[in-house]
């Protein structure tokens, strides 16, 4: 038997017993039980287990019977609202720290010893004198865990990049990675090696300074690890529109049904043309299973935006949907996903053997100017093309905009209202290709000549 590390409440009432009492006839024991789990403060202890012994060490920690979650060993914040996050970030620290220790001992042939993991846990709870200082790279590392238990996977993975890249940026400039970088001129500078040097678009470049004043406010007004107050002043930067890129209903048809000659681009073909019948992202449909598949629906939980209160998004499956996921029965998952970045790079091709060849504008953000080109659709022939597909596809087929909104999970009015306009743009054209001039133009009759008739005298 190897070393255990878990963490239990003292004295907790058993879930055996709990349920007798429970369900118990005698009400006065149902209200002492109720009562018991929801106001005693019992002591959280780590239980180490090793061959031929045992150690148990109070960690410092108290909370009701309620407020535990026995199944993860932590709070639940449920029940357990202020400070939740914080408590079982302690909690982890103090496992983390105790199974540390017990592999170095195990490197010297020893055992961890309880005196030593009462160590540990004092010097987790020792109380200092003026607050702690804290470094950037330590703040920033507080500010990530508390996005996993706060923030969509994307919006973590979001923080991640933005860490990242300020890293090299204080490299290339050959400063102090530390809170004095956040000068009032650390905007421009910043936007301009993100805008040279990482070729970053301008809406990228805006996104990433929200962030870090939004991670700026949390370590000086939350936590108050940083004095200077130079980062308040910046000025947003107002995120530019970008251009929407879809499919018409004659490209998307003809992607459908086109036979191709490699495995590749018919498999990302089907992935890319389910997108476009379903109005999934491609972190969903990568994460679809056949679970998640009842009959003629599919059950989603977004992964993009998806928090603890998140609710799953119902979306029913039409014809082609259900005719490409016939194509994969039998097989380990719905459909063939392969990485976004080969998925986008098989596209293009797709793109280019089919023709679709229509001019497309591309606005292009470096720095503070905007420039435009036109390109071949097929260049900007990506997954994010599908989702935008199947919300103006099916404006367009007249589904009413509460429906679409359910389906493509959009929360923001602004944001979907980007679609409907251009929806209402492509009604528009169609309108005057019905409706002109030449429609009603008398086309030139031809001249009939009556026949002769004999007509007996």
């Amino acid at each position: 038997m190897g070393y255990t590390f878990n963490l239990y409440l003292d004295r907790a009432i058993s879930d055996k017993e709990l349920t007798r009492l429970q369900t118990s006839s005698d009400t006065e024991a149902r209200k002492a039980a109720d009562l018991q789990i929801a106001t005693k403060q019992l002591q959280i202890f780590l239980y180490v287990r090793f061959p031929k012994n045992t150690i148990k060490v109070f960690v410092n920690r108290k909370v009701t019977q309620k407020q535990w979650d026995a199944a993860k060993q932590r709070v639940n914040p449920t029940y357990f609202k202020a400070g939740a996050i914080e408590m079982n970030l302690y909690l982890e620290k103090v496992l983390n720290d105790a199974q540390k220790l017990n592999e170095a001992s195990l490197l010297a042939g020893a055992h961890i010893t309880k005196e030593q993991l009462k160590e540990i846990i004092d010097k987790l709870n020792l109380k200092e004198t003026g607050p702690k200082p804290v470094s950037l790279e330590e703040a920033f590392e507080e500010f990530l865990r508390l996005a996993d238990h706060l923030k969509a996977a994307n919006t973590k993975k979001n923080y991640v990049t933005v860490k990242n890249h300020l890293e090299k940026f204080a490299k290339a400039k050959q400063k102090p990675y530390d809170f004095a970088l956040f000068t009032s001129s650390f905007p421009n500078t910043y936007g301009e090696y993100l805008s040279q040097i990482e070729s970053l678009g301008y809406n990228t470049i805006a996104k990433h300074l929200r962030i870090l004043k939004t991670f700026l406010f949390f370590c000086t007004d939350e936590r108050n690890y940083n004095q200077l107050q130079d980062f308040r002043k910046w000025k947003a930067l107002a995120e530019k529109e970008k251009e929407i890129y879809t499919l018409t209903k004659e490209e998307l048809m003809k992607l459908y049904k086109y036979e191709f000659e490699h495995t590749r681009h018919s498999q990302v073909r089907d992935v890319f043309c389910f997108a476009c019948f379903t109005g999934l992202r491609f972190s969903d449909v990568e994460n679809l299973r056949w679970e998640a598949i009842k009959k003629d629906q599919i059950k989603v939980l977004p992964v993009k935006t998806r928090h603890r209160d998140s609710k799953p998004i119902m979306i029913p499956l039409n014809s082609f949907a259900q005719e490409i996921l016939k194509r994969y029965k039998g097989k380990d998952r719905p459909l063939p996903v392969i990485s976004s970045q080969k998925s986008n790079k098989y596209l293009k091709e797709v793109g280019q053997i089919l023709e679709f060849k229509e001019p497309v504008k591309v606005l292009k953000h470096k720095g503070s100017s905007t420039t435009e080109e036109y390109v071949p659709k097929h260049e900007v022939l990506t997954f994010h093309v599908a989702r935008k597909t199947f919300i103006t596809t099916s404006l367009i087929l007249g589904m009413p905009e509460r429906v679409v909104r359910e389906f493509s999970g959009h929360k923001s009015e602004k944001d979907f209202a980007k679609y409907v306009k251009l929806a209402d743009t492509f009604k528009e054209q169609q309108m005057h290709q019905a409706w002109n001039e030449d429609a009603f133009k008398e086309k030139p009759s031809k001249i009939r000549t009556k026949k002769k008739i004999n007509v007996d005298k």
